[in-house]
């Protein structure tokens, strides 16, 4: 898409569970996002076309079962025009 479009950029969202403090949760989903970046610069596409945010557990629900635990644990890719 970027490659065909190479004035967007993407936004990369790092999420995660709600276990942990919050500070740990924005740092872990700081590092998801940032490991999303690297993989997709090592596939040619150009770190100025990137950006990370880190979301952290602000989504997540709390108390949630194994199953949201592992959805919340993800990487969102927000299309910037």
């Amino acid at each position: 898409y970027l490659r065909a479009n190479p004035g967007h950029q993407l936004i990369l969202e790092g999420h995660c569970d709600w276990k942990g403090t919050p500070e740990y949760n924005l740092a872990l989903g700081e590092r998801r996002s940032g490991s999303v970046r690297q993989y997709m610069e090592t596939l040619g596409i150009s770190s100025a076309s990137l950006e990370t945010l880190s979301k952290g557990d602000l989504n997540a629900m709390d108390g949630a079962a194994a199953n949201q635990m592992a959805e919340d644990r993800r990487v969102e890719f927000l299309v910037v025009r």
